[in-house]
């Protein structure tokens, strides 16, 4: 997997980055596949600018490449699947979680937020916790016995965020 870097007319240089490929669906396919590796094509892309270019050697544009036709899979919008699916209970006082999935947390996780809700569909921010952490003590929080408890697995820029809930604090 290579990332581009291009030259413009007034030879300013312009990077590029990409999620994967896939044409398989496409009426006009040549069966053309890239993988997402769990988001690892994108970050790899950028890794690959990142060789030719530094904070001191800086690149001044970087474009996401998509052909934005859904069947072949490279639209930004719909997100950059992780891999990872978040699950979590509450033991006593305890929410504990963990991650299922072929993805990597360190890559594509920024933190996990702790939501309260009474009404199952407003939700206050109860507590934001660092990749790694995989339980948290609500006893002490203000949340009241129950309280729908939330956990938002979110993710970095252009991955898919992932909610597990809603959980009764009793």
């Amino acid at each position: 997997m290579r990332a581009t870097v291009f030259l413009c007319r007034r030879k300013q240089p312009v990077g590029t980055a990409y999620k994967g490929f896939n044409d398989s669906l496409a009426a006009w396919t040549q069966h053309r596949y890239m993988s997402q590796q769990c988001g690892a094509a994108y970050l790899n892309t950028f890794q690959q600018v990142n060789t030719t270019f530094s904070t001191i050697t800086q690149l001044g544009a970087i474009e996401i490449d998509t052909w934005n036709d859904y069947e072949e899979g490279t639209e930004i919008e719909t997100g950059i699947d992780n891999c990872l699916s978040v699950n979590a209970a509450i033991s006593g006082s305890t929410l504990t979680f963990a991650l299922s999935g072929a993805g990597d947390e360190g890559f594509t996780v920024d933190h996990y937020t702790v939501y309260a809700s009474t009404d199952g569909q407003n939700l206050t921010r109860v507590a934001d916790l660092v990749p790694g952490t995989r339980s948290f003590d609500l006893a002490g929080q203000g949340v009241a016995q129950g309280t729908y408890i939330y956990l938002k697995m979110q993710s970095k820029l252009g991955f898919l965020t992932q909610m597990a809930g809603p959980l009764t604090y009793n």
